[in-house]
C-alpha cells in the first residue's frame, strides 16, 4: 500500500505533488520525527523565505519545532488549546529554545494580535481563522498556508498598489528626494522599532521590493558606534527583520550614488564595477563590468533597464575615523580626514561615463572628459539628458540615449558663483559628499554645502537662469508640483519658486534645522524640527512631532508604503530612537475608551478558582522575609545543575567569572576546584538551609565547616551539607556575588551561594 501524498496547492497558480511520507499526521496527533521534518521543509517551501516572522495556528509541536529549528524565522504560535500549548512548552524548554525564536501564546484562533503588513507567514491548521484575518496581517506578498495533513493551500497576499521604491540615495537618477509612494499618509502609526539605535557617519538608505538597505559609514564618534561602522545592512521593510548584513571595503564612501535597490537585484559599486547581491539572501549575483569603461567606479544610476556610470582613478578613499568620546554630542572638526579639504573634497572624480543596457549587456556609448575630471557630486539624469559637472572648467549635458553632447556652459561666473565660498552662513557645515545637483524639467538646481550660492541652469540650452544667495549652508531643493522648494527665505524658511524665472511663489513658514535633509511625500515635506518636522501640504501647516527625529543624511524616507526615520548617527535625543518604521492610521480611533465589556476576558467558572497555597516556603517579601534573613526552608535536590552549566573543562585556562567589578580571576584557580557549600543560618528561631556567594576567605565568624559539594564535569554532586552558625550578618548582596575557588591546587574551600544567582562559567 503506497504511503499517502502531502499535496501542495497554490490558488489561482498550479498544482503541485510532492511526494512526502505523511501517513497519519493530523494537527491533534503527534508526528513522527521523519514525518515532522518532511512537512515542516514542505511548509518552508511555500513561506518563500528564511527569515522573518511565522504565524503558526492549530500545529503540531513537533511540526512547529522543525519549523523554527529548519529556518532562521521566528515563529508565533497562536493556540487556543491549553493542552496543546502546554506540550509545545514543555517541548521547546527540552530543545533550548528562546523567546527569540519561538513564542507560544494562548487566544482565540479567529483573531490574531498582529499589526496590518507585518508577517511573512501564517500556516494554519483551523478554518475558524478566517482568510481576511489572516491576510490583513500578511505583509504585500506574504504566503497564507492552509494544511490538513495531506495538502497545503497557499495563497498570497497581492501587491501592494501604490507603494513605490527609494531606489537611489536622492530618491531617483535625477537627485529628487520627493517619493512617489501613494500609500504612506498622514497620521502616523508605529508599524515597528528596532536596533541599532546609533550608527557611524555618513549614511544612505535605499529601498525596493519590500525591503531597505542600509550602507554604514567610516566615522564614529563614540564607542557605541565602531561595531557599526562600514557595513551594508538588508531588511524586511514590514516587521524590521535583519536579513543579510556585510561588511564594507576599507575606504569605501557610502555617501554618494553607489547603490542601487531594486526588487531583484541590489547593485553596490565595488572598484572597476559593480557587485549584483541578491536583495533576500545576500548572495552574490556577480560582477558587473563595461567594456571601455576604464576604472574605479564612482557614480552610478538606472533607469529604464539602462545603467550609467562614472569611472575614473582610484580615490585615496576615506580613513575609518573611531572617536572615544565619553560625554554627549561631537564636532563637526571630528570628520574625517577630507571632508573639509579645499577646494573641494578628493572623491568621487572621473573622467569617463558610459551606459549599459542590462538586458542585452549592450554598451550603448562612452563618453570621456579630457580636462578637468568630472564630479560625481554634480552628475543628474533626467528624462533624456545628463548633466555633469567639471569644476573650474564647464557644466555638460550629454543625450542620455546617444552620449552626444547637447550643451556646454563654460562661463566663468556661472562657474565662480558655483564655487563661491560661503560666509556668514548658519546651521551646520554639513556634508560635503552630499549631492550638489536636482534635475527638473526647465532647470537644473546646483547648491553645495559650505558654498554661497544656489544656480539655476537651463536644461534646454545650459544658459543661466537666476542665483539666490543662501541663508543656510545646507538648504537642499526638492522639485514638487512643478515647483522647486528651497530654504532660501527669511530667517531660511522654506519657499516655493518658479524654476525657470526663480520667481518666489509662496513662503511655507517653516525652516529645517542642521544636516537632515528635506524630503516630501505625497501630502507631506519632512525636516527635523526639533523632532519630526511634517509639514501638510494640503492644510499649508507645519506640526512636530517631538517624540523622534528624522536621521541626519536620509531625513524621513517615505517607501514600501510606510515611513522610515532613524538609526541615529549623533546625540540629538528624543524620547525614542533606532530603527523606526511608521504606516499610516487609517481609520484608527485614537480617542477610543477601552471598556470592560469588550476588552476583558472571562472565564466559566471564574467564581471557583482555587486559592494559591501560602506557605512557609514561598519568597513574599524582599530578602525572604520581615528579618531579611536571605533564607528559604526549600529543600536542595539531590542533583543540582545551575542554568547554563554543561560542562566544566578540567583546564587551568578555565575560570570562573568574578561578577564583582573591579574584581578578576586569580591566574592559579582552577575550574577543578569549584565548591558549592548548603549552609544553615538560624532565622527567627527557624533553622533554614540555603545558599549564597560569599566573599573569599570565608570569616570565621561564619561558622562554616566545610564538607564540600563538588563539581563534576556533568552535574553538581551533592554531598553531607556544611554547617553555618553563629549570628553574624550574610554577606549577600543583589547586585555582586563572587564564587568560592581554591585558592592551591587540592586545598578545599566552602562556597555559601545566594539563592539569586548562579555561577557564570566560561564556555565548555
Amino acid at each position: 500500500m503506497n504511503p499517502p501524498r502531502l499535496t501542495v496547492r497554490h490558488s489561482g497558480l498550479f498544482l503541485l505533488t510532492l511526494a512526502l511520507v505523511l501517513a497519519g499526521l493530523s494537527p491533534v496527533h503527534s508526528a513522527d520525527p521523519q514525518q515532522a521534518a518532511e512537512q515542516a521543509a514542505a511548509l518552508l517551501k511555500q513561506v518563500g523565505v528564511n527569515r522573518g516572522l511565522c504565524v503558526a495556528v492549530g500545529q503540531e509541536a513537533e511540526v512547529v519545532l522543525e519549523l523554527v529549528q529548519s529556518s532562521d524565522l521566528l515563529v508565533l504560535v497562536r493556540e487556543p488549546n491549553a493542552k496543546a500549548r502546554a506540550r509545545l512548552q514543555q517541548a521547546a524548554d527540552e530543545a533550548g529554545l528562546g523567546i527569540d525564536r519561538l513564542v507560544i501564546q494562548a487566544g482565540d484562533a479567529t483573531q490574531l494580535p498582529y499589526a496590518d503588513r507585518l508577517i511573512d507567514a501564517v500556516i494554519t491548521a483551523t478554518p475558524k481563522l478566517g482568510d481576511k484575518e489572516a491576510m490583513r496581517v500578511l505583509r504585500p506578498e506574504g504566503a497564507l498556508i492552509r494544511t490538513d495533513g495531506k495538502q497545503l493551500v497557499t495563497r498570497r497576499r497581492p501587491p501592494q498598489k501604490g507603494a513605490a521604491d527609494w531606489s537611489h540615495w536622492e530618491h531617483g537618477p535625477d537627485n529628487n528626494p520627493v517619493s512617489t509612494d501613494s500609500v504612506i499618509k498622514a497620521p502616523y502609526m508605529t508599524q515597528f522599532m528596532a536596533m541599532p539605535y546609533y550608527i557611524g557617519m555618513p549614511s544612505v538608505t535605499t529601498a525596493a521590493g519590500g525591503r531597505t538597505f542600509l550602507a554604514i559609514g567610516h566615522i564614529a564618534h563614540h564607542r557605541r558606534e565602531w561595531k557599526m561602522l562600514n557595513k551594508l545592512i538588508a531588511r524586511n521593510g514590514f516587521n524590521g527583520t535583519i536579513l543579510w548584513q556585510k561588511s564594507l571595503p576599507e575606504g569605501y564612501l557610502v555617501h554618494r550614488s553607489a547603490f542601487v535597490a531594486t526588487r531583484d537585484t541590489f547593485y553596490m559599486i565595488n572598484g572597476p564595477g559593480c557587485q549584483r547581491i541578491h536583495p533576500q539572501t545576500g548572495a552574490d549575483l556577480g560582477r558587473l563590468r563595461i567594456p571601455g569603461l576604464v576604472g574605479h567606479w564612482k557614480w552610478m544610476v538606472i533607469r529604464d533597464g539602462i545603467l550609467y556610470a562614472l569611472a575614473g582613478p582610484r580615490d585615496q578613499g576615506v580613513v575609518t575615523t573611531k572617536g572615544d568620546r565619553s560625554f554627549g554630542g561631537w564636532s563637526w572638526s571630528d570628520l574625517s580626514r577630507g571632508y573639509y579639504s579645499k577646494p573641494r573634497v578628493p572623491w568621487g572624480f572621473g573622467t569617463a561615463l558610459a551606459a549599459i543596457n542590462l538586458k542585452t549587456n549592450k554598451v550603448l556609448w562612452v563618453h570621456k572628459e579630457t580636462g578637468k575630471p568630472i564630479d560625481s557630486r554634480g552628475m543628474t539624469l533626467g528624462q533624456d539628458k545628463l548633466v555633469l559637472y567639471c569644476p573650474d572648467q564647464h557644466l555638460r549635458c550629454l543625450d542620455a540615449k546617444t552620449g552626444k553632447v547637447v550643451w556646454t556652459n563654460d562661463e566663468k561666473d556661472v562657474l565662480g558663483l558655483i564655487e563661491q565660498p560661503g560666509e556668514g552662513l548658519s546651521s551646520t557645515p554639513g556634508f560635503r559628499s552630499a549631492c550638489l545637483a536636482v534635475f527638473t524639467p526647465d532647470a537644473v538646481i546646483i547648491q553645495g554645502q559650505t558654498r554661497m550660492n544656489v544656480v539655476a541652469i537651463s536644461t534646454a540650452d545650459g544658459y543661466k537662469l537666476w542665483h539666490k544667495k543662501k541663508v543656510t549652508n545646507n538648504p537642499n531643493a526638492i522639485f514638487v508640483d512643478g515647483r522647486v522648494i528651497l530654504g532660501v527665505g527669511k530667517g531660511g524658511n522654506h519657499v516655493a519658486i518658479e524654476p525657470s524665472t526663480g520667481r518666489v511663489v509662496e513662503d511655507l513658514g517653516f525652516r529645517k534645522v542642521a544636516c537632515t535633509r528635506l524630503t516630501a511625500s505625497s501630502d507631506s515635506f519632512f525636516v527635523r524640527g526639533e523632532g519630526t518636522l511634517r509639514y501638510d501640504r494640503g492644510a499649508k501647516k507645519p506640526t512636530v512631532d517631538g517624540a523622534i527625529r528624522p536621521a541626519c543624511n536620509d531625513g524621513a524616507l517615505p517607501a514600501n508604503g510606510l515611513l522610515y526615520l532613524g538609526p541615529w548617527q549623533c546625540d540629538c535625543n528624543l524620547s525614542l530612537i533606532g530603527n523606526v518604521a511608521r504606516c499610516s492610521a487609517g481609520d484608527f480611533q485614537f480617542a477610543r475608551v477601552a471598556t470592560t465589556a469588550e476588552r476583558l476576558e472571562r472565564f466559566a467558572d471564574a467564581t471557583q478558582v482555587k486559592e494559591l497555597a501560602v506557605t512557609e516556603s514561598d519568597w513574599s517579601t524582599h530578602r525572604s522575609d520581615n528579618d531579611r534573613s536571605s533564607s528559604t526552608p526549600v529543600k536542595l535536590p539531590a542533583s543540582i545543575k545551575p542554568p547554563g552549566v554543561s560542562a566544566i573543562r578540567q583546564d587551568r585556562s578555565q575560570f570562573l567569572r568574578w561578577q564583582r567589578p573591579g574584581w578578576s580571576s586569580p591566574p592559579d584557580w582552577t575550574a577543578s576546584s569549584v565548591q558549592l557549600m548548603p549552609a544553615r543560618v538560624p532565622s527567627a528561631g527557624i533553622s533554614r538551609p540555603m545558599l549564597r556567594f560569599a566573599c573569599l576567605p570565608p570569616s570565621p565568624t561564619d561558622g562554616c565547616t566545610p564538607e564540600p559539594v563538588t563539581v563534576s564535569s556533568t552535574a553538581w554532586k551533592r554531598r553531607p551539607a556544611a554547617r553555618c552558625g553563629g549570628s553574624a550578618p550574610l554577606r549577600s548582596n543583589a547586585r555582586s556575588w563572587s564564587t568560592a575557588v581554591s585558592p592551591q591546587p587540592g586545598r578545599s574551600t566552602p562556597a555559601c551561594l545566594s539563592p539569586m544567582a548562579s555561577p557564570t562559567l566560561p564556555p565548555a
